[in-house]
C-alpha cells in the first residue's frame, strides 16, 4: 500500500512537471517572444494521452534504484524537451527557421533544465530524509531494546 502511494505521488509529480514544462514553453515562447495574442491548444485529444503515457514511463523509470539522479534528470529533461519540440512542430507553436528562435530556445532550455533539476533534487532529498528518519527510528528501537 505504501509503495503504491509513493508510485502515485511520483506519477502525479511527473505529470505536473511534464505539463508545466510544455505549457511554460508554449506560453512564454509563443506569446512573449513571437507576439501571439492567444495560446491555442490544438490536438489536445492526442497530447493529453501522450503526456500521461510519458509520465507513467518516467514514473517507472524512477523506480529503478540503480540509476543515478543525474541520469534521471537528464532523461527527464530530454524527454520533456523532445515532447515540447514535437508538439510545437505539429501545432505550429514555433518558427524553426528563425535565428532568434534558436537563441531564445537555448536560453529557455537552460532555464527548463534548471527548474527540472531543482524539482527532482528536492524530491530525492525528501525521499532521502524519509529513509534517514526510518533508519533513525529503527536505531532508537534497537538501542531501547538493548537497555
Amino acid at each position: 500500500m505504501k509503495k503504491a502511494k509513493n508510485i502515485l505521488i511520483s506519477f502525479l509529480t511527473n505529470m505536473m512537471i511534464v505539463c508545466f514544462d510544455v505549457l511554460f514553453s508554449q506560453i512564454l515562447i509563443g506569446a512573449l517572444i513571437f507576439g501571439q495574442k492567444s495560446v491555442v491548444l490544438t490536438n489536445y485529444y492526442i497530447q493529453i494521452p501522450i503526456l500521461i503515457l510519458v509520465s507513467i514511463l518516467l514514473t517507472l523509470f524512477y523506480q529503478i534504484n540503480k540509476i543515478t539522479v543525474t541520469i534521471q534528470i537528464l532523461v527527464t529533461y530530454l524527454t520533456i524537451l523532445i515532447l515540447i519540440y514535437i508538439f510545437g512542430f505539429f501545432n505550429g507553436w514555433f518558427a524553426f527557421d528563425n535565428i532568434k528562435f534558436i537563441g531564445i530556445s537555448l536560453l529557455f532550455n537552460a532555464i527548463g533544465l534548471t527548474i527540472t533539476t531543482v524539482i527532482l533534487l528536492i524530491r530525492k532529498k525528501r525521499q532521502t530524509d524519509m529513509l534517514n528518519k526510518q533508519l533513525s527510528n529503527i536505531k532508537e528501537r534497537v538501542q531501547y531494546e538493548e537497555n
